[in-house]
């Protein structure tokens, strides 16, 4: 293997990408299969509290848990709901809305991930993340209960990246 520059793991380089493609293709589909895999039949107990938050929000009537009562910070993660919400808005249920960002953002979670063992570890490394994270049952099947786990997967990947985009010179040789 060779010396994998900052602007080769971050997709500059001109050689062949076919590497690459497949290294992350594999991170995806097996990342896919497991989420699909280990996805339990219901959601968490506690994603109803999202939901319902979020279809209050979606309806105009604010951060409320019974709409004839004030406003409430109850969820203990306050922008879940608000993107349950938007799902809400568009015409899926709040189940389905929770469904849909969860895939979005846990896949995002998982590019950026396999972008910083990229860049820390080479092509090698991302080989290795995607069965580390495919096992993971914290990450496969919480990503599809209900709570916020996706949006934390993502809020603490994005970090992760800057500071492995920004580190000097290549990691690895």
């Amino acid at each position: 293997m060779g010396t994998t520059t900052r602007s080769s793991a971050w997709g500059a380089n001109s050689g062949s990408r076919v590497p690459e493609l497949l290294s992350f293709g594999l991170l995806f589909v097996l990342q896919v299969v497991c989420i699909h895999e280990q996805r339990t039949p219901w959601f968490e107990d506690d994603a109803a509290f999202f939901f319902r938050y979020a279809e209050n929000l979606a309806a105009g009537h604010g951060y409320r848990w019974n709409i004839e009562d004030p406003p409430v910070w109850g969820a203990s993660a306050p922008l879940w709901p608000l993107l349950l919400a938007v799902g809400v808005k568009l015409g899926l249920s709040a189940g389905a809305a929770s469904l849909l960002w969860s895939w979005i953002l846990v896949l995002c979670a998982t590019a950026l991930l396999g972008l910083v063992v990229q860049r820390v570890a080479g092509l090698l490394g991302v080989l290795a993340l995607a069965p580390l994270l495919a096992i993971n049952h914290l990450y496969s099947t919480w990503a599809t209960s209900g709570m916020e786990s996706p949006l934390t997967y993502l809020l603490v990947a994005c970090p992760l990246a800057v500071a492995a985009g920004s580190a000097p010179g290549p990691l690895v040789r």
